[in-house]
């Protein structure tokens, strides 16, 4: 009896919780935030290049974009589901992140065949690199600071998506205002980055998501 009066006890005290919600809400939320973000960012310290509706109106370039924008969803939903110590019984969806990042691979190598160009390297060109990342730091911050707020048994895969996901949205944002037609350069200093930073979300998910 003093164990169940103990339990009774506790439980009277215990403070009301919110409920998770979904993982399909979380991730629209985010989506949400990210578009106003990039709008944001568009109106005022960046602008889109002047021929961006020329581009897009280019199949390789407008499919690049949209590859982009997909992997943003999709990363996305994968991390709303990884915050979940049960996958919300989806795990099929939490992997999805690699389809979409082949279908992009595809579409990148796709348009470097076609332009035909070498890749080089030249150091100021990591400019664009630093660009990126400065442009991701604020989706990444509010991804880890939401995902922690919940019971991911996934830390280190839901790092790595949320970092992923905050690097496409870095990146889609400087393929938009970024003057620039070369697909070598793109390749080199935009995506090539992305296996990179997929393993420092690894590390920070480890140690940043870890309850």
């Amino acid at each position: 009896m003093e164990i169940e009066q103990l339990i009774d006890k506790l439980s009277n005290e215990a403070p009301p919780m919110r409920p998770m919600g979904s993982p399909w809400a979380l991730a629209a939320k985010w989506l949400l935030g990210f578009a106003l973000y990039i709008v944001a960012l568009l109106l005022t310290l960046e602008t889109p290049r002047d021929d961006i509706l020329l581009q897009l109106a280019e199949p390789l370039f407008a499919l690049e974009v949209a590859a982009l924008v997909a992997m943003v969803i999709v990363c996305a939903l994968s991390a709303a589901i990884l915050s979940f110590p049960d996958l919300y019984q989806a795990k099929r969806i939490a992997y999805l992140p690699i389809a979409a990042f082949i279908l992009f691979a595809g579409v990148v190598v796709t348009a470097f065949i076609a332009e035909g160009s070498a890749m080089e390297m030249h150091p100021e060109e990591f400019l664009c690199t630093a660009f990126i990342t400065l442009y991701s730091l604020p989706p990444a911050v509010w991804l880890f600071y939401s995902i922690r707020k919940f019971a991911s048994t996934h830390f280190a895969l839901a790092g790595s998506v949320a970092v992923l996901t905050s690097f496409s949205i870095g990146a889609l944002v400087q393929r938009i205002v970024e003057m620039t037609d070369s697909i070598a350069h793109v390749l080199t200093y935009h995506y090539l980055p992305m296996f990179a930073v997929a393993l420092i979300g690894l590390l920070l998910g480890r140690k940043l998501l870890r309850w």
